[in-house]
């Protein structure tokens, strides 16, 4: 038994190499990370709304393994796992390439040149991204002096919230991002 388990597994691994995921996938629900193939032993619930990623290394049917990764691309658990393929949508890395329109900004200098910080935010056309939330653009508008005046949907944690939002360039190639009335001003990271 022990060794057709063991032919089996090297197959799917093979198989696995061969599909050499370039795929990235998000969840279309709240779902799991499960230990087993049958999809019973549950080992992490995910939240849609966390902006959980899966880079699946093997697809069998209705079952993906691989990993898992929260918004910033940090493992969530040491090990791969297996998920239900229904609960997630895929494409392949790459097909859109987002990194040149967005830029980073930190509080300071010197937190721009931490690896990890939690002050971060990553601005693109259609997202802000924080260190354990992202929020969405569902609306905008131009303000005075070139300002985005933007209505976002949050989530992380397993929440979701909706905000409005003023972001404006500040001198310095910084920028200023106004919530709830309160200001917060981010110098950019890198060139």
């Amino acid at each position: 038994m022990k060794r057709i388990f063991f032919v089996i597994g090297a197959l799917v691994l093979n198989a696995g190499a061969a599909f050499a995921s370039d795929e990235l996938c998000v969840a279309l629900k709240d779902t799991a990370l499960f230990a087993d193939a049958k999809l019973k032993k549950e080992v992490r619930p995910i939240f849609q709304f966390d902006g959980a990623q899966f880079k699946p290394e093997t697809k069998d049917g209705a079952v993906m393994y691989g990993m898992a990764y929260d918004v910033r691309m940090q493992q969530m658990l040491e090990k791969g796992s297996f998920v239900r393929a229904s609960d997630w949508t895929c494409e392949a890395a790459g097909k859109s390439d987002t990194s040149k329109s967005e830029k980073e900004y930190d509080a300071n200098a010197e937190a721009c040149r931490l690896e990890l910080s939690d002050t971060r935010l990553t601005v693109s056309a259609t997202s802000l991204v924080f260190y354990e939330s992202s929020c969405d653009v569902v609306d905008e508008k131009a303000g005075d002096g070139g300002a985005r005046i933007m209505s976002l949907n949050c989530y992380g944690s397993g929440d979701e919230w909706s905000l409005q939002g003023v972001l404006k360039d500040v001198k310095g190639g910084g920028l200023s991002l106004e919530i709830d009335g309160k200001a917060q001003i981010y110098v950019p990271c890198g060139s």
